[in-house]
């Protein structure tokens, strides 16, 4: 697990050459991402969402636990 400070994202990219990041990419790609929640996502409750590195669907699905928080990343982020 990576933590990025949003903040420094741009100079991090102007760093690392052009044609890697267009932040309207990302805001639209973010927009078409909460809509799709939106309509999926029916009831109240907490959700899980999964996506595959090299996938190529979304998985969405209803938790039973009252915490969208992993026991590993709570682990991890408690050190």
């Amino acid at each position: 697990m990576q933590t990025l400070e949003t903040m420094k994202i741009p100079a991090q990219v102007r760093e690392r050459g052009a044609n890697m990041w267009d932040g309207t990419i990302c805001i639209n790609f973010a927009a078409k991402f909460l809509e799709f929640l939106k309509d999926t996502i029916v009831e109240e409750g907490v959700y899980g969402i999964e996506f595959a590195k090299g996938g190529q669907n979304i998985e969405v699905y209803k938790k039973n636990s009252p915490s969208f928080l992993t026991e590993e990343y709570v682990q991890w982020n408690s050190n």
